[in-house]
């Protein structure tokens, strides 16, 4: 036993969650589809989890999730995949820091960026403004009026006077 203890937590070179957990599947003669029944994770799911490949995954709560059940279905130590994966997360987080990986625009790129963003949409909400202005006043229905004390409502709201009018 004292070699599983030695493969479960190796040091400086060790291998990162995937590769611990792909060893350990072909360790105990398990096939992708195997551990896909088992965990019900999707077999693409699994061959991406094995890779590491990351931006291929779904949300890291459910990467976490699927790092446990594959380890548990294949015999690994659910902590140890964990602990690796956690690791793994750590060096992916630290490398932008370190100049390497993706390029960060400067503050003031960005900043000027957010200005120009604002202006846009304060200029959007602006000409919304005035058009929606424009249509009510142009769609504006006109009221009955009086011209030269002669009312122009229709003359079947008027009765009455017509009949006071004749006697």
């Amino acid at each position: 036993m004292p070699s599983r203890q030695l493969e479960d937590h190796p040091q400086d070179g060790e291998e990162h969650f995937g590769a611990y957990l792909a060893h350990a599947r072909q360790r105990q003669g398990q096939t992708i589809s195997d551990v896909s029944v088992k965990t019900k994770i999707p077999e693409h799911q699994l061959h991406r989890l094995e890779a590491a490949e990351m931006d291929a995954l779904p949300a890291e709560v459910f990467v976490r999730g699927f790092v446990r059940a594959h380890a548990r279905a294949v015999g690994a130590c659910p902590e140890e995949a964990m602990r690796r994966f956690t690791a793994f997360l750590a060096k992916r987080q630290q490398a932008p820091r370190r100049g390497e990986g993706r390029y960060e625009p400067s503050t003031e790129a960005s900043e000027e960026g957010r200005g120009r963003r604002r202006f846009g949409v304060a200029l959007v909400l602006l000409i919304l403004m005035v058009a929606t202005l424009a249509a009510s006043l142009l769609l504006r229905r006109p009221t009955p009026s009086t011209v030269g004390g002669i009312s122009l409502a229709p003359t079947s709201e008027r009765p009455a006077d017509r009949g006071d009018e004749s006697t």
